[in-house]
């Protein structure tokens, strides 16, 4: 990956953390008025345009025209500015789609688990906004990603590009469809932004609007950190690597932390009605040990959502004193960072309670059993020292287990203590291994434990830790173990309910 690769996503990353944060800046202390802004440089041709009330009517080919002109776009700009040879497609190319055999990839990382579902989000969200529900939105995502991989690029179509475009697609694209009509009580520029397909939708569908006046936003809040991580790795086997050892003296990043309507007690039938969203974005000090692209910065960036797809609240499990929510989730994982890389999107079960304590503190704990549909984890030798230069990708695809438990007390005054642990067992596809490479399992283990204290209303400074371990059992090439230790500390800016 190039340096100017890195600033790009850096600055994505930021510009999207800064976005999102303004959308609740109207909660604290330190708001600015965007309505106010909106209202005066929207003319008034352009607001009536957009403010027509919605006609409620399903709109199909306004979906499908949508769809050819978010593929329309992204095309264009690869064959005629980036002139991407991938983009070269001819109509006698086309016309033999059925030959084309299907594969994995190993594109860049950001690409494959980044930006995959985010044109699948645009697509859902031209589906949305043409008024479809969340399974027509969901067809016209899988729809514009088979046409794209099979009409749009002259690589073999991508067996993981169609996988986590829809799929990925459909939770990414239902969250921001649903913050954009969040942000629209601060500014309409900003519920745009969100979600741009309604400049495409709303011309000819009308405005769509929440149900109601109440926001759904439970939980909003912004975390500063600075830190250190210390790797090691150790190899065992035949022709195994000497051990290897890296410090990344210093990087910082910020957070933003969503959670839109309370998961616990939440009874639904509506998928995503229920989410969290934890995203950061961040830079500092490489190691010593770095070569090549990968020498001039550290850089770390996680997304980590979890939804609520379809849930009870039983009442014998739920009282005064306790909330209980049982039912189907969805969690889509997301960690990039120099030696580490891991993704997943998994389906699963989850159980969430929270306990009222005599004092007013609170207990919230949570439990994930989740199903790997599509995961991605780094290769053996992904630390700098032992990438061969014949190797396109750094990471293997594959499928397994994902188990989470989360545990976190609160204080009335809002000081919180945390510990979550999720353990991975990962098995790598033995048909997408690359030349040099080999299948096997990869056991991973994330544990992290923090500790914040409330110094004002709005503000927390805490102190966090976090290791990683992965062992790698391989059939041909060394097993591994590798662990990461990172320390934080840092400060959080509560803009909601942390403040109750």
């Amino acid at each position: 990956m190039t340096f100017s690769k890195k600033i790009r996503f850096f600055l994505f990353g930021l510009s999207f953390l800064t976005c999102i944060t303004s959308l609740f800046a109207e909660e604290s202390s330190i708001a600015f008025n965007l309505q106010k802004y909106n209202s005066e440089t929207t003319s008034s041709g352009l607001s009536s345009l957009y403010s027509k009330p919605n006609d409620g009517e399903k709109h199909y080919l306004l979906a499908f025209g949508g769809v050819a002109i978010i593929s329309g776009t992204i095309y264009s700009w690869n064959r005629y500015v980036t002139k991407s040879d991938w983009s070269k497609v001819t109509l006698d190319y086309m016309a033999h789609f059925y030959e084309h055999e299907a594969s994995f990839d190993i594109d860049w990382y950001w690409t494959n688990f980044v930006l995959h579902p985010y044109q699948g989000g645009l697509y859902y969200m031209i589906g949305r906004g043409s008024n479809l529900n969340k399974i027509e939105s969901f067809a016209l995502s899988a729809i514009g990603s088979t046409a794209w991989e099979y009409f749009a690029e002259t690589n073999s179509p991508s067996i993981n590009d169609m996988i986590y475009t829809p799929i990925g697609g459909f939770v990414v694209g239902e969250m921001l469809y649903r913050l954009s009509l969040e942000a629209d009580s601060v500014s309409s520029l900003l519920g745009k932004a969100l979600n741009p397909t309604r400049l495409y939708t709303e011309p000819f569908a009308g405005r769509q609007t929440k149900p109601d006046s109440k926001s759904n936003i439970h939980d909003v809040s912004f975390k500063f950190a600075v830190g250190t991580q210390k790797h090691y790795t150790s190899f065992s086997g035949t022709n195994a690597p000497e051990n290897e050892s890296e410090l990344f003296p210093v990087f910082a990043y910020p957070e933003i932390n969503i959670v839109y309507n309370d998961p616990y007690g939440w009874d639904t039938n509506d998928p995503c009605s229920q989410f969290e969203l934890i995203f950061h974005a961040g830079a500092g000090a490489n190691s010593d040990r770095a070569q090549g692209d990968n020498k001039n910065i550290m850089y770390d960036v996680s997304l980590f959502a979890n939804y609520i797809l379809l849930s009870r609240a039983p009442e014998t499990l739920n009282s005064d004193k306790k909330d209980t929510t049982i039912g189907f989730i969805f969690d889509y994982d997301f960690i990039w960072q120099n030696s580490i890389e891991l993704s997943a999107i998994a389906p699963g079960f989850g159980y969430y309670q929270r306990l009222h304590r005599y004092n007013s503190d609170k207990i919230e704990w949570q439990f994930h059993q989740d199903w790997v549909i599509l995961g991605s984890s780094d290769y053996y030798y992904y630390l700098h020292n032992y990438v061969p230069q014949y190797t396109h990708g750094d990471y293997s695809y594959n499928t397994g287990s994902k188990t989470k438990f989360l545990w976190r007390y609160i204080t009335k005054n809002g000081s919180i203590f945390h510990t979550d642990i999720s353990l991975f067992a990962l098995w790598d596809f033995p048909y997408q291994v690359q030349d040099g490479g080999s299948a096997g399992w990869d056991i991973i283990g994330i544990a992290n434990v923090n500790y914040e204290l409330s110094v004002s209303e709005l503000i927390n400074v805490g102190i966090g830790n976090s290791l990683y371990m992965k062992k790698g059992l391989y059939e041909d090439a060394p097993d591994l173990l590798q662990t990461a230790y990172t320390g934080t500390v840092y400060a959080r800016l509560k803009t909601k309910s942390l403040r109750h």
